[in-house]
């Protein structure tokens, strides 16, 4: 299932130097989100990081019962997590798998990519 970010998230651009998606508090662009750290050495491409804006404070609460803020200061989410929250999904616990990190990639990549 693919995710279109312009349709799904809705990315507004405010000024130079916040953006802002439907369900998020501005956020300075440059703000990151830390990726866990992943031990499958088969995973390719594997993100350390993501632009905090693309994330859903909401999701956040619901799938994990804490903050965005408290999540990076623990470490993170696997890509997996990230997925559900960019998508607004209850959380799933599955292995992840290079479609993942894949999916994650280009969620990336269109979001930095103007309109």
């Amino acid at each position: 299932m693919g995710l279109s970010f312009n349709k799904g998230i809705n990315i507004r651009i405010k000024n130079s130097k916040t953006m802002s998606t439907d369900n998020s508090k501005e956020q300075p662009m440059g703000k990151q989100f830390k990726v866990l750290t992943n031990w499958n050495k088969e995973l390719k491409n594997y993100p350390t990081s993501i632009p905090w804006s693309m994330l859903n404070e909401e999701q956040a609460q619901l799938n994990h019962g804490q903050s965005l803020t408290r999540l990076n200061e623990r470490g993170g989410m696997g890509v997996s997590e990230i997925l559900f929250n960019i998508k607004k999904q209850r959380l799933q616990f599955n292995k992840e798998t290079q479609a993942d990190v894949d999916e994650l990639n280009l969620l990336i990549k269109a979001y930095h990519e103007p309109n």
